[in-house]
């Protein structure tokens, strides 16, 4: 961990961008419709009891990843609107 250095750091990220990003995150994943989703999806996966990366990834990706996307998009708006 020491040798990868602070968060953001590796990918040219500056600290400000980062908090931002962080911040919006955080609110992403306290969003009840996507935990709901994510329960569901969990259910599903129980149901059908087959639990291989490829499937996880192509359930994650029909049901979850675009409201994801578009969540946090939404939030960093607010965020740097909220910063100006």
């Amino acid at each position: 961990m020491k040798e990868m250095g602070p968060l953001g750091e590796a990918e040219g990220i500056p600290i400000e961008d980062l908090k931002s990003k962080l911040l919006a995150t955080k609110s992403v994943v306290k969003n009840l419709k996507i935990r709901t989703r994510f329960g569901k999806l969990t259910q599903q996966l129980r149901k059908e009891g087959e639990y291989t990366t490829e499937l996880i990834e192509a359930k994650m990706s029909e049901k979850i990843n675009e409201m994801i996307e578009k969540e946090l998009t939404k939030q960093e708006k607010k965020i740097t609107e909220s910063a100006a």
